[in-house]
């Protein structure tokens, strides 16, 4: 995986990532089922910290997943937004 930090204000940073796993499984996904599961993921996203203060920042973030398996039931597509608050101590 790799991130990387870009202050785009004197209190604003812009952290993009990317990752890539793959997992191999030891049996299959289901009992219908009789290859051994394996699932390759990526996932992409970017966070914005704004630091309110020297001791409090706002978090908002934004991630995109894709999860490619030979199991249809582990096959999927997910965005995920967050927000957040990060204290300081």
């Amino acid at each position: 995986s790799t991130r990387a930090t870009y202050k785009i204000a004197q209190d604003i940073d812009l952290i993009p990532f990317v990752s890539y796993s793959e997992q191999y499984y030891k049996g299959a996904a289901t009992a219908l089922e009789t290859e051994k599961r394996k699932d390759q993921q990526l996932r992409a996203g970017v966070n914005v910290l704004w630091d309110i203060s020297d001791s409090l920042a706002l978090e908002l973030g934004y991630q995109y997943v894709k999860n490619n398996s030979n199991s249809a039931l582990y096959d999927y597509n997910q965005q995920v937004v967050n927000t957040g608050l990060i204290w300081k101590f």
